[in-house]
């Protein structure tokens, strides 16, 4: 099966979504699939190349430009067609953020294969554009229960497939450590307001003999270097800074417990994922797709968003029953290697690829007009 695999960003640029669709790549082309990527341009990439034995073709227009000279659009839309022709592809799998589902739309006419397309976040897209890609794909997978239902009321009407496909992670090479003494707690990921990374610090405030570790990098870094100062929790909290991750599982090995107390509906929580890997009983907000990973009590601990009262209680808790806490760990990564194995997701996507071409989409209204 010839696979062309369409995202907004591929490597070197990384995000949860990157490392989904790269070790979805993988996996396929093991299976002896033809694997293909399309991403945007980015800076000292060139147009075309090979990543990891994966052919990777760049789209010619940076986005900036594409969005701030709407001339450049013909030139991209020809670009993107003929690589549509040239590849000849079975199936195409949109991952469906913005600027991939646009093209798409405006290209769909290149070749005849069906489409599938991946809900890992909003669509940063006008609504009625977003309804138009809903309808006009063989299948849409979400990501969680929790994406799909967000996404319900624009797929209201469609009799088409609707799934839901939980991401997965290849599980890493190195083996998990103890659960580390004395107790640390690690935040991994962007660090924006979203993702709650100073509710962790207010709960840090009321644990004195607890440590914190953040890692990651983004807007609200300075805002909560600051927090961590008026909390007067400075000496006990690491900002670490950006991690590579190649470089998430040792880190992982450092700490007892992964906090995530995101106060946004996560559509998924790859971090989630990557701390059950690596046995890390995790702490997270009620939210989103995050319940859909963490099993309340038996891999970890469920709080309700922004309340730093109940993550410290809960902290607490695996702090004084080390091993329960280590008992969670062992049981989430008994649970992602059952559950969220790599090699799962791209059997439940294969079998999507295969019904998508037996079903004819809703919405077959021409968009190049």
């Amino acid at each position: 099966m010839r696979i062309l695999h369409w995202n907004d960003g591929y490597y070197p640029h990384i995000g949860g979504t990157e490392l989904l669709v790269r070790s979805l790549c993988h996996v396929q082309q093991a299976a002896g699939h033809h694997v293909t990527v399309v991403g945007r341009s980015l800076p000292d990439c060139p147009a075309e190349e090979e990543i990891d034995n994966i052919p990777v073709w760049r789209r010619p227009v940076p986005e900036e430009r594409l969005i701030q000279q709407p001339g450049l659009l013909s030139q991209q839309v020809k670009a993107c067609a003929a690589f549509k022709r040239r590849f000849q592809p079975d199936v195409i799998h949109i991952h469906g953020s913005h600027m991939a589902g646009w093209l798409h739309l405006l290209t769909r006419e290149a070749v005849s294969c069906p489409t599938i397309l991946s809900l890992h976040a909003p669509i940063r897209l006008p609504a009625p554009v977003q309804r138009r890609l809903l309808m006009g794909v063989e299948a849409v997978a979400a990501v969680s229960a929790s994406m799909k239902q967000q996404f319900a009321p624009l797929l209201e009407g469609r009799t088409g497939l609707v799934q839901v496909v939980h991401n997965g992670l290849s599980f890493p090479a190195i083996s998990p450590a103890p659960l580390q003494q004395p107790f640390t707690a690690l935040c991994l990921g962007r660090i924006v307001r979203e993702k709650g990374f100073d509710i962790a610090l207010q709960a840090l405030a009321k644990l004195p003999q607890l440590r914190l570790i953040v890692a990651g990098d983004g807007a609200a870094l300075p805002t909560l270097q600051q927090l961590a100062l008026e909390l007067n929790i400075a000496n006990r909290v690491e900002f670490r800074g950006w991690v590579h991750p190649h470089a998430v599982p040792g880190l992982l090995n450092e700490v007892s417990a992964v906090v995530m107390p995101s106060r946004w509906e996560e559509p998924f929580g790859l971090v989630a994922l990557q701390a059950a890997q690596m046995g890390r009983p995790i702490v997270a907000s009620r939210i989103g797709g995050l319940p859909e990973i963490v099993h309340h009590g038996e891999t970890g601990l469920l709080v309700p968003p922004e309340d730093p009262s109940a993550l410290a209680d809960a902290l607490q808790s695996l702090f004084a029953a080390p091993s329960t806490a280590a008992a969670m760990g062992a049981a989430a990564r008994l649970h992602a290697a059952a559950r969220f194995s790599i090699e799962r997701c791209a059997c439940q996507y294969h079998e999507l690829y295969t019904l998508a071409a037996k079903t004819t989409p809703i919405d077959e209204t021409p968009i190049l007009d």
